[in-house]
């Protein structure tokens, strides 16, 4: 028992010393002077917008958030679908093999222990057409996580126990895709709405990629201060969190931007007449059905909050419609897509909701009757009263938490819609007249061109 005790103690301080050095690598300055360049303040969101000298834009959005804590999100437009065939699976893998092999100074697991201290959570993804840095600390280790961005994407270190990690993590991710029914449903759903597009597909397998494909991939991708825009949402002073981004941001070195961005697009047929497919995954006490709809796509900061009032006015009109027939709503729930994001090509309308086998058709075609008249402007002053009234107490729930205005920045970044509009676009759609919302309703999905995917 003692001897035990005393190799506890042992390990104790050999792990205090080496995390005392890692501390010091990871939030020591760096040998780069930064700058900010230019400051301008939009003071309907009270958000405050720097350009610094390496190229990159930085929103601060302080808030009174109760979470006392700090997020961040770096996007980039321009992601994997960018990179010939053969590369694209390990494009879009490249960030993670970077974090899963930890940094040029401090192993992968030393890197763990350090994020783990300060309670920091950190991810990067590469998605269809952007590329993003996503991050959260409690606000008084703001430090912390803006100098472990930097030192990732400064000094990371590439190595092959990273590389395999990331393989088997995607090989057991995609067994785990095969017993998961949401999963499984999810991608069928998207092919039967994009046509079974293989566009999406990528070519060689991520464990045909060497390692060093993977490592030039990684500094194409993440290497060009310039290509990103940072969101910075939390319970910070304004003050305070600018020497940090001087220091953390400001100073990763500008390089050559990539020239693989071209702005690449590719096309996901939705079926051109009404489509139903269905499936089984299990024995599920109730079936989940989807109804979508091609839309009309939004083409500014006004027509996405359209949009958005257009697919409440939907809900709220099934909800109560359900409810007076069937006595009951069937967890009915209405949406947009964007399953290029954040590309608006193709956009689509989903209505879903669950009910027994026996009662699919019934609620179906009650759906489709709502809607008919949903488009031959039978909405009245009233329920769009109460709409507009229930859009603007969500709107004042969403805008006291910071994941919300981490999404909505980030989003006016890759849509490249000017953060002056933010607020305008807002106030319009609550002042939208009924004649408005008819002329939308009656053009913005075609009624007799959708979709219906059920799991059984």
């Amino acid at each position: 028992m003692w001897k035990k005790f005393v190799t506890t103690i042992i390990c104790s301080l050999f792990f205090s010393v080496s995390f005392a050095g890692t501390e010091e690598v990871i939030i020591g300055s760096s040998d780069i002077q930064g700058s900010i360049e230019s400051e301008r303040l939009i003071a309907d969101i009270d958000v405050t917008e720097l350009l610094l000298s390496n190229g990159m834009t930085v929103a601060l959005k302080p808030t009174k958030s109760l979470d006392n804590e700090i997020l961040i999100q770096m996007t980039a437009r321009g992601g994997w679908l960018a990179f010939p065939k053969d590369e694209q699976a390990a494009a879009k893998y490249a960030g993670t093999i970077a974090l899963e092999s930890g940094l040029k100074e401090v192993s992968r697991q030393e890197l763990v222990n350090f994020l783990f201290k300060y309670s920091i959570e950190f991810s990067v993804r590469t998605r269809e057409y952007f590329r993003s840095i996503e991050g959260s600390a409690p606000n008084n280790y703001a430090s912390h996580l803006l100098a472990t961005i930097h030192q990732y994407l400064t000094n990371p270190s590439f190595n092959q126990a990273g590389f395999d990690t990331v393989v088997a993590n995607t090989r057991d991710a995609s067994i785990h895709r095969k017993e998961d029914c949401e999963l499984i449903f999810e991608e069928f759903f998207f092919g039967v709405n994009s046509s079974q597009s293989k566009a999406l597909t990528a070519g060689k397998p991520l464990s045909k990629i060497d390692l060093k494909t993977a490592k030039e991939l990684f500094e194409q991708s993440f290497s060009s201060p310039e290509e990103f825009d940072a969101i910075i949402v939390g319970n910070f002073d304004i003050d305070e969190i600018k020497p940090l981004v001087t220091r953390y941001l400001a100073t990763i070195e500008k390089k050559a931007p990539s020239d693989i961005w071209r702005g690449e697009s590719i096309s996901l047929p939705f079926p051109e007449e009404v489509t139903r497919k269905e499936m089984t995954c299990g024995h599920l006490d109730e079936s989940v059905i989807r109804l979508t709809f091609p839309a009309t796509p939004p083409t500014d900061s006004a027509g996405f909050y359209e949009l958005d009032l257009i697919s409440q006015v939907i809900e709220t009109r099934l909800r109560e419609s359900l409810d007076r027939k069937f006595h009951s709503s069937f967890g009915v729930d209405v949406g947009y897509i964007f399953p290029l994001m954040p590309v608006f090509e193709p956009t689509w309308l989903s209505i879903k909701f669950r009910a027994t086998q026996g009662d699919i058709n019934k609620t179906l075609n009650s759906i489709l009757v709502q809607l008919g008249k949903l488009q031959h402007s039978d909405l009245n002053v009233g329920e769009l009263e109460n709409t507009l009234k229930l859009t603007e107490r969500m709107n004042l729930y969403w805008k006291k938490e910071n994941r919300y205005w981490v999404a909505m920045l980030a989003n006016y970044y890759r849509w490249r819609w000017e953060l002056d509009s933010f607020e305008p676009a807002l106030s319009s759609t609550a002042d939208i007249s009924i004649e408005r919302v008819n002329e939308l309703l009656s053009r913005i999905f075609p009624l007799d061109n959708y979709t219906v995917t059920i799991m059984h």
